[in-house]
């Protein structure tokens, strides 16, 4: 046992560090986003060019950081793996302590860059300290940045002062970008980075294991060395005395095997963040206190100690038995709640598992997975700009003349639930039983899939939309859907002044009977006599030309036909667009997307099976020393009572009574909340092995107390 402990307590230092190092590496992470960022700080945020060239906020910049002693950054994320500080450098106000540098020589050469990984590029230093980072930071002059012409002055921007005159920077800011000051520092998209991730999750749950494990090991320790307590307390030993004896060698290994991670540290990595080291030592300490606090039994059973207990080898201890009682609840709530997550990623699986037979027709059409941007169209998608759409709107048109890409988006409307049509005075017309799918296409689509529709009103600028003969003697209802979907289409400033009656639109009305793909696992796999919103790249609504952006199974409305001419198209499409200003769509089939996710279900379901085994093995222990301490603790009466033929249903009535309430609470939990019935089965199973163990310790440990009582030990 003791060496069970000492091996428990050199695993929960390491895993603990562990634990540190990833939570501080997300801490860095989060520093360098910000890294320029001081209490004499503040940003503003350029949204579109308005005509401003690069030369020009250069000149400007250049000559309000001389006038105001202020250095400016723009920070540029060029892609996942790379971030550009770019500053306009005023000895002033330059924060050389975060970035590690000193004054002397600064951008010597504007093409100097530092950086805080090595580099082949000419004029690099290596300076800048971070910890595990996994993106490049770079920092250089705004010149250097600017001889990529392909870059915009779109972005965020960061001004550190050097004295209090903010004011002032901001107006003149203004005048210059002809915008006001609460535009200029209204933010209008912001990146996150989560603290927990798998890693983290993983590392806390098996801590928490040795923890719980130490404490039950530690719980019932005493209680076999009754005895040997004894006997130190007749030769006049203190409580304190015994006590410290049994812990201090453990403390000492804590704190030793702390001193040389600690150490290894410091060797191994030339740079720690702020309060790293700090927080792990108070971690250590920490470990330490729980490691005594664990101890408490010991010293219970220490201070009770008679010598009664000694001549009976007995020791009458209710208060071992709550707090392993404690333990199992703690055990049988952690469990619930990873069955439960099993549950949610069981019922996903089976999700995912249906759709792709659902899908299993279209396994083979291609759709837009990720996009990597590059340069200015990497900031344009960060602040949505309208150049943004425009770029995504152009390659789509290739894409359409190149690959015959199709254009398929299901819109669901409940007018009783939609605030314009609900809101005004035809709401009267709708039931609420109302329902109707709105499928909005290109002409490709709809040559695909060869609908009977007539192509004379497909072309030019007014809108054409095929209603289901069905609707026609419900042609004001239509008149209003059609009406609210072309008003939802346009961006927000557009709806302001927009009058829908004055917009023109065509409805043709068909017979054919038509089933529809949706393309997404949240609908019906086919939807019946939809209403069809055809466009073409003089019509194409605002929303529609936002949705090309989108990406994923459910998501992206882009689908090209999968095959080798087909994408090697695709990537000349993509290659031809000019400057480093592109694109990188990825296009992937839908089958290997729904195997994406198919397989992450897996890879979740293995995680939460390797913490279930833990908890098992955990609950194993727990119910080994419930039943330990309750034996030690009914020792004579137990003994008598076996004597007398007392069944073990008899002699364990309230104990029985109570295990039976902590697995009745597991199941109906689990009933009523789980999302996937899968999972009772597997809580059925776990309770009938730990009633198993139960039993089992029960009888072995019954029996050798029982020996033991009747010899007089």
């Amino acid at each position: 046992m003791l060496k069970v402990i000492r091996a428990i307590l050199i695993s929960t230092v390491i895993l603990t560090t562990l634990l540190i190092v990833n939570i501080f590496q997300t801490k860095d992470i989060i520093r360098l986003q910000e890294i320029e960022k001081t209490d004499k700080s503040f940003n503003f945020y350029i949204k579109e060019n308005r005509g401003v060239s690069l030369a020009s906020e250069l000149t400007f910049l250049k000559q309000l950081s001389h006038d105001k002693k202020v250095t400016i950054f723009k920070t540029d994320v060029i892609n996942t793996n790379t971030m550009i500080k770019s500053v306009i450098y005023d000895a002033n106000s330059f924060p050389y302590q975060a970035f590690g540098l000193k004054k002397t020589n600064l951008f010597s050469n504007e093409n100097t860059v530092y950086s805080n990984k090595p580099s082949q590029e000419r004029h690099t230093h290596t300076i800048i300290p971070t910890f595990l980072s996994p993106r490049t930071l770079k920092l250089q002059t705004l010149d250097k940045t600017y001889q990529d012409k392909s870059m915009s002055i779109v972005g965020a921007y960061t001004v550190v002062l050097s004295r209090n005159n903010q004011a002032a920077v901001l107006a003149q800011l203004a005048r210059f970008f002809g915008e006001s000051t609460e535009s200029l520092q209204k933010q209008t998209s912001k990146g996150r980075v989560g603290f927990v991730n798998y890693h983290l999750i993983i590392l806390a749950v098996m801590i928490l294991c040795l923890l719980l494990i130490m404490f039950a090991i530690n719980f019932i320790l005493p209680l076999h060395y009754i005895k040997a307590i004894g006997i130190k307390k007749l030769n006049g030993w203190s409580n304190s005395g015994i006590f410290w004896q049994e812990i201090l060698e453990n403390i000492g290994w804590i704190f030793g095997i702390s001193f040389v991670v600690d150490i290894g540290l410091i060797i191994v990595f030339d740079f720690l963040p702020n309060l790293m080291m700090p927080t792990l030592i108070v971690v250590q300490l920490t470990i330490g206190l729980i490691h005594l606090a664990s101890h408490l039994m010991t010293y219970l059973v220490i201070k009770n100690m008679t010598i009664q207990h000694l001549l009976k080898n007995f020791v009458d201890f209710k208060i071992g038995v709550f707090i392993t009682y404690t333990l199992k609840c703690l055990i049988m709530i952690a469990t619930v709640g990873v069955l439960m997550l099993v549950g949610a990623n069981a019922k996903s699986l089976m999700t995912n598992y249906q759709m792709s037979k659902h899908w299993q027709a279209h396994q083979k059409t291609l759709t837009l997975d990720y996009l990597t941007p590059t340069g200015l169209a990497g900031q344009d998608l960060v602040n949505n700009t309208s150049e943004n759409q425009k770029r995504f709107v152009d390659l789509f048109a290739q894409l359409e003349q190149s690959v015959a890409a199709q254009y398929i988006n299901v819109e669901h409307v409940v007018p009783t639930k939609n605030y314009f049509l609900s809101q005004h005075h035809y709401a009267h017309l709708y039931q609420k039983s109302d329902e109707y799918n709105i499928v909005h296409i290109n002409q490709n689509y709809l040559e695909a899939m060869q609908f009977p529709f007539p192509k004379a009103k497909l072309q030019g600028n007014i809108r054409t939309f095929f209603v289901p003969e069905a609707y026609k003697a419900e042609q004001q209802k239509m008149t209003h859907l059609i009406q609210n979907s072309i008003f939802e289409g346009q961006s927000f400033q557009d709806q302001q002044h927009l009058d829908v009656n004055t917009v023109p639109f065509n409805i043709v009305y068909y017979k054919a009977n038509i089933k529809v793909f949706p393309y997404n696992s949240n609908m019906p796999s086919q939807i019946k006599q939809p209403i069809f919103a055809f466009f073409n790249q003089q019509n194409m609504s605002w929303s529609e030309k936002e949705l090309l952006a989108n990406t994923g199974l459910n998501h992206s409305p882009i689908k090209i036909t999968n095959t080798h001419n087909n994408l090697q198209t695709i990537q000349k499409v993509i290659h031809q667009q000019t400057g480093d200003s592109r694109i990188m769509p990825k296009f992937s089939s839908i089958g290997s997307l729904v195997g994406d996710q198919i397989d992450s279900n897996i890879s979740s379901l293995q995680i939460l099976g390797l913490i279930l085994l833990a908890l098992l093995i955990l609950n194993g222990f727990s119910s080994f020393f419930l039943t330990t301490t309750i034996i030690q603790t009914k020792r004579k009466i137990l003994a008598i009572q076996k004597m007398h033929g007392y069944k073990v249903k008899d002699r364990y009535r309230w104990e029985m009574m109570i295990f039976i309430g902590i697995y009745v609470i597991q199941f109906l939990t689990l009933a009523i909340f789980s999302q996937s019935l899968l999972v009772l089965p597997i809580v059925i199973l776990i309770l009938l092995i730990d009633a198993a163990m139960a039993l089992t310790f029960i009888l072995r440990l019954e029996n050798k107390s029982l020996s033991t009582t009747l010899r007089g030990e």
